[in-house]
């Protein structure tokens, strides 16, 4: 099953750059979203195995630095793949729709953003995130989407939480 998913990515990443029969020439820069973990296994088995080289492609498989980065870097031209939350990329989609991306494959059915605290806070609904402080990189997918998940559970400033966010909703 996981060559599959390999496979199908590599054959994926070809069509992505519209070729059908590769050189051994093509150079492709890929970028991680960030460290390499489990979620990236089929970028890095490929590589691995030279399942991407059987396919003409040279690629190099550098970790990122959060998704926002990697669309920065992907508009930039620095890359010619990534493998940024799909959130992130959505937005930049949005605002910027004449250098909108193609998503090829979604890497995750439900994107693992989240808010994790301990237990012995007593947190059990979003509301209660209310006077709390909230701390996340930058570039992290949570923090960029935190404004909407506070419009959609009632919390009146989000600001508040997540400090020196500039929050706009609506």
């Amino acid at each position: 099953m996981l060559k599959r998913i390999v496979q199908t990515g590599v054959t994926l990443a070809a069509l992505l750059l519209g070729m059908q029969a590769a050189n051994a020439q093509t150079k492709i820069r890929f970028a991680l979203d960030w460290i390499p973990g489990s979620a990236h296994a089929p970028f890095l088995i490929a590589l691995q195995k030279g399942y991407y080289k059987a396919e003409g492609l040279d690629v190099t498989v550098d970790p990122g630095k959060g998704s926002t980065e990697v669309v920065r870097q992907l508009a930039a031209g620095v890359y010619d793949m990534g493998f940024p939350d799909i959130n992130v990329l959505a937005e930049f989609n949005a605002r910027n729709p004449e250098q909108a991306f193609p998503v090829v494959m979604s890497g995750y059915e439900q994107a693992p953003a989240a808010i994790f605290f301990l237990k012995s806070k007593g947190i059990t609904e979003p509301k209660q995130l209310d006077g709390k402080k909230l701390g996340s990189a930058a570039h992290d997918s949570t923090f960029k989407l935190f404004p909407v998940f506070a419009q959609i559970n009632g919390i009146p400033d989000p600001s508040k939480i997540y400090p020196g966010q500039v929050i706009k909703i609506g």
